[in-house]
């Protein structure tokens, strides 16, 4: 007969499907008794048909706490829809707005090469189950107001919360190693992709096909721009050695693919896609003006004064 739970707050519904299946894993493990008595070897230990029907009677429980689960959910979903369906109406042309808006920045043909163009060309040419790992800083900010996941689950790994950087070639590797099947792409800046340089041979060495976008200004680009923004020009410790990324990956048996043209890029990303059998690494060549360096607004307009939350 089918148990019904009406009334029980959402919260213990909930706490009560997600402890039901490790109550009955406890219940079913192995005890020294019956590890004892031969069940290790494969014979039905004592009370082993009682054990099953135990089973069967608490899966038949956690079953019915689902289905009533699944239909409050679903009821408050309707809710939900209805009572945001003039909102989720105007959704189709804001965002028509917001890209005609955004056009001339997403299509940009300049030379270095914005980063807007860039996160259009990884949002065109990679597929739904790619996974994309975004380092801390410039990378993490630019891919999370414009890049596009295309299905649900974790696609878009960002280290934005832990507001560090280097995370972005082991971030990819530990992607990579764990969906195999999958394309992944490494989007870092050149300073983080310095702390990390030596694990590329950790990559090629486990041979990953595994794609690294080096986002190259020769600078600390994150810092830079809010050093401009606060102290108008004077720079400290922001600045980097400018570095062939794609030199420096050909020369430890990886791919290497330096782009400073826009309408390259799509190529490059597809070239990589590609490569199966090692890593390859597009050094992409992006702004050096640090008025440039951030999305949506330029620095040299907006007045920064003490006190001011800027990050």
């Amino acid at each position: 007969m089918k148990r019904s739970f009406p009334g029980l707050p959402m919260a213990l519904l909930l706490s009560l499907v997600l402890s039901i299946p490790l109550f009955v894993f406890a219940q079913d493990k192995p005890t020294d008794d019956n590890r004892d008595n031969g069940t290790r070897l494969g014979k039905p230990a004592a009370g082993s048909v009682s054990a099953n029907r135990n089973r069967n009677k608490k899966s038949a429980a956690a079953a019915d706490i689902e289905q009533d689960l699944t239909e409050a959910l679903s009821g408050s979903a309707r809710s939900a829809r209805a009572a945001r369906a003039d909102y989720i109406g105007e959704i189709p042309a804001r965002m028509n707005a917001w890209e005609e808006d955004a056009a001339p920045r997403l299509n940009s043909r300049d030379r270095p090469v914005h980063m807007a163009r860039l996160c259009r060309e990884l949002n065109r040419a990679l597929p739904a189950d790619a996974i994309l790992v975004a380092d801390g800083g410039f990378a993490g900010h630019w891919t999370g107001l414009l890049y596009d996941t295309k299905r649900a689950g974790r696609q878009f790994i960002p280290d934005r919360g832990f507001a560090s950087i280097g995370y972005g070639l082991p971030g990819g590797i530990g992607a990579a190693m764990a969906a195999p099947g999958q394309p992944v792409v490494s989007l870092t800046g050149d300073g983080g992709f310095n702390m990390m340089l030596g694990e590329l041979e950790t990559a090629r060495r486990a041979k990953l096909g595994l794609t690294i976008v080096v986002v190259n200004n020769a600078a600390s680009g994150y810092v830079k721009a809010l050093q401009h923004a606060m102290f108008r020009g004077r720079y400290q410790s922001s600045d980097l050695i400018e570095m062939d990324y794609a030199a420096i990956a050909r020369a430890m048996g990886c791919r290497g693919i330096r782009v400073d043209d826009p309408d390259q890029l799509g190529g490059a990303l597809r070239e990589g896609l590609a490569e199966r059998s090692r890593p390859t690494v597009l050094d992409v060549v992006v702004t050096r003006d640090p008025a440039r360096m951030l999305p949506a607004v330029d620095n040299r307009t907006v007045e920064i004064r003490q006190g001011d939350r800027v990050a």
